[in-house]
């Protein structure tokens, strides 16, 4: 399907798929921010806990609340509600292989917003690399348009040059006619 580059720029379609790809994209930033907050938050319990001193006294230290506010921030539930009752399928849940199973349907947690936010990402970018594939079929058609638009300029100067010599060549016929015509009559 050839479309012209002002049908791009104003097709609703196209308007519509860029508008929608810049929106997911925007959407995405808030969750990385979040996800990066929960990381660096994990990271400074962790260098807490394993900072020199005895690492028993350490886990001590750490109020359960705090390990609740953590779970919920990677999880997206406090992590005490049984799988039946989890609407995320409970935090540190197994699959019926056994494999522990973070993220449901209505998950909130870290990890689910990473995947749909690296799904998004990947959306985006098939959409760009689409979007560019057709810009450069566009420049393409430009760049025939330009030699084609250079031929026809040289056609014109050399249909103009033919004229010209097709005139001098009847302005010296009729006159060579008239000197024709001037002899018979003498």
């Amino acid at each position: 399907m050839e479309v012209s580059l002002q049908d791009f720029l104003w097709h609703p379609k196209y308007f519509q798929m860029s508008f929608s790809a810049e929106k997911k994209s925007n959407e995405t930033s808030s969750t990385l921010s979040n996800s990066e907050n929960t990381r660096n938050d994990s990271l400074r319990i962790l260098d807490a806990v394993t900072a020199a001193g005895n690492l028993l006294e350490k886990l001590k230290q750490i109020k359960i609340p705090d390990i609740q506010t953590l779970n919920e921030k990677v999880c997206g539930k406090p992590g005490q509600l049984p799988r039946a009752l989890a609407p995320c399928s409970a935090p540190l849940c197994k699959d019926p292989e056994g494999y522990r199973r973070c993220g449901g349907p209505c998950c909130q947690g870290s990890l689910a917003h990473s995947w749909n936010t690296l799904q998004k990402a990947q959306e985006t970018e098939t959409v760009i690399h689409n979007l560019d594939s057709q810009v450069q079929g566009f420049k393409n058609q430009i760049n025939t348009i330009k030699n084609i638009t250079k031929l026809v300029g040289v056609f014109k100067s050399n249909a103009l040059q033919l004229t010209e010599k097709m005139e001098s060549i009847k302005n010296q016929s009729e006159s060579e006619k008239e000197k024709t015509n001037l002899l018979v009559e003498k």
